[in-house]
C-alpha cells in the first residue's frame, strides 16, 4: 500500500509540477507580452512629449522673435522721440535765453526813450515860443 500511495504522490507530484511549468509559462509569457506593451507605450508618449516639446520650442522662438522686432521698432522710435525731444528742449532754452536777452535790450531802450522825452520836454518848456510857430 505503501508503494502504491508513493506512487500516487510521484503522479501527483509530476501533474502538478506540470501544471506549474505550464502556469509559469502562461504567467511569464503574459509578463513579456505586457512588458513589451509597457515598452510600446513608454516609447511613444516619449516619442510624444518630445514632438510636443520640440514645437512648443518652436512656437515660442517664433513668438519671442516677433515680440523682439516689435521691441526693437519701438525702441528706434523712442530713441527718435528722444533726440526730438532733447533738441526741442535746447531750442526752447536757446528761444527763452534770446527772448530775455531781447526784453531786457527793450526795457533799456524804452528807458532811454523816455529820458529823452523828459529831456525834450524840459528842453520845450524853457523855450520861448517863436512867433512863427503857429503859423
Amino acid at each position: 500500500m505503501i508503494e502504491y500511495l508513493q506512487a500516487m504522490e510521484h503522479r501527483m507530484t509530476d501533474r502538478l509540477s506540470g501544471r506549474m511549468d505550464s502556469l509559469e509559462q502562461r504567467v511569464t509569457g503574459r509578463m513579456d507580452s505586457l512588458e513589451q506593451r509597457v515598452t510600446a507605450m513608454v516609447a511613444a508618449n516619449t516619442e510624444l512629449l518630445t514632438s510636443v516639446s520640440e514645437s512648443l520650442q518652436r512656437e515660442m522662438r517664433a513668438g519671442f522673435e516677433r515680440i523682439d522686432n516689435r521691441f526693437d521698432a519701438m525702441e528706434r522710435r523712442l530713441d527718435r522721440h528722444g533726440s526730438l525731444l532733447q533738441t526741442g528742449a535746447r531750442w526752447t532754452l536757446r528761444m527763452a535765453t534770446w527772448s530775455e536777452r531781447v526784453d531786457k535790450g527793450n526795457i533799456e531802450h524804452d528807458k532811454r526813450i523816455g529820458k529823452l522825452e523828459e529831456r525834450i520836454f524840459k528842453i520845450e518848456e524853457r523855450r520861448p515860443p517863436a512867433a512863427n510857430e503857429g503859423a
